[in-house]
């Protein structure tokens, strides 16, 4: 994966992401983001997001800015209620704590 954080690397369709994810943070920012937040766009898939220090992130989801995970022995990529049920990653997911999508755990 690579990715940018340079403005001038992000497309006008990025850029109006961009708006929407800094509106929707101004409106109400997310707790489970912490210090260190800046914005980021992953060049090969178009995504914009924000990302803090321990490398949570945070995505659009509508209107709404969502927590977004990836698993780091699959790569799978969803919103936390798409991350539980999608079947590609339910192998891993049963071997981590009840409460670890939500805290932002690795695996065990």
């Amino acid at each position: 994966m690579t990715t940018t954080t340079d403005l001038k690397d992000i497309g006008f369709r990025e850029l109006q992401i961009t708006a929407d994810l800094l509106t929707a943070y101004c409106k109400s920012p997310p707790d489970f983001l912490g210090s260190g937040v800046h914005l980021m766009m992953n060049t090969h898939s178009g995504y914009v997001f924000l990302t803090d220090e321990d490398f949570n992130v945070a995505m659009m989801n509508g209107d709404r800015l969502e927590q977004f995970h990836s698993c780091p022995e699959c790569g799978a990529e969803a919103s936390p209620r798409t991350f539980r049920t999608d079947h590609a990653v339910n192998a891993t997911l049963r071997t981590w704590p009840p409460d670890a999508i939500q805290h932002g755990a690795k695996p065990l």
